[in-house]
């Protein structure tokens, strides 16, 4: 059990990349096994003052939760594979009468795939004219 309790406290943190011991006193033990002797980075084994650790570890800590709260937030990009039928917003044309009956969306467009998320869309039956879009202005073609 003290074996146990002795790897658990000196297992680097993702986070932090420092072991639970070495947050609190200021330095990482050597053992007479080494087993996680081999582990531990030559900086580790220099003694620190705890509460500078503490207050460090505390700030990384916070920013790990902070860019996880951030990004649950935010939704992945949607990709299309090259040949694949997509639509786009329209654009309004200003004609004077209310564009409320009007679609939404554009289409059915073929897609090339370009590096950024960004996709060459053609329209079916026409070479001549293609335009490059963004993931954002676009939508699957419902099969």
């Amino acid at each position: 059990m003290k074996e146990l309790n002795r790897n658990l406290n000196n297992t680097l943190n993702k986070a932090t990349n420092k072991n639970p011991f070495h947050m609190l006193h200021g330095y990482s033990p050597r053992f007479k096994d080494e087993i996680l002797g081999k582990q531990a980075d030559e900086s580790a084994e220099k003694l620190s003052d705890p509460a500078e650790t503490q207050t460090s570890t505390r700030e990384l800590i916070e920013n790990v939760q902070k860019k996880d709260a951030y990004n649950k937030k935010k939704c992945g990009t949607t990709t299309y594979k090259s040949g694949q039928a997509v639509v786009r917003k329209r654009t309004p044309i200003p004609t004077g009468q209310p564009i409320k009956t009007e679609p939404k969306y554009r289409g059915p467009f073929i897609t090339d795939v370009l590096p950024g998320d960004t996709y060459r869309v053609t329209q079916l039956g026409e070479k001549s004219k293609e335009h490059s879009y963004s993931t954002s202005c676009k939508k699957a073609w419902p099969n």
